[in-house]
């Protein structure tokens, strides 16, 4: 079903209309993992892009994988944040 996707924003917009958070929770709980509602809340928009990105790479590859991954990455933010910056010469 996930084929007929071919971009990774037509597929991460489909994903986001899932519940794959509570879906991983159940599997995870019927594996003996008990569910915590306070960590899934806390961190549940990370835990969502992490299985968003490799569900796109796994069926789009890397250049499905790193847009998706790279939104939620603090670091590459900075990195263009300051990069973005004017840079003021000193002399």
């Amino acid at each position: 079903m996930l084929k007929k996707y071919k971009t990774w924003q037509e597929l991460q917009k489909y994903l986001r209309t899932q519940n794959t958070i509570e879906e991983l929770a159940s599997f995870a709980d019927k594996k003996g993992i008990k569910k915590n509602p306070y960590s899934i809340k806390k961190s549940g928009f990370l835990i969502q892009n992490l299985i968003e990105a490799y569900i796109c790479r796994d069926m789009i590859g890397d250049k499905g994988f790193y847009p998706v991954i790279n939104q939620t990455d603090i670091t590459l933010k900075k990195a263009i944040e300051t990069l973005s910056e004017p840079q003021i010469s000193k002399r």
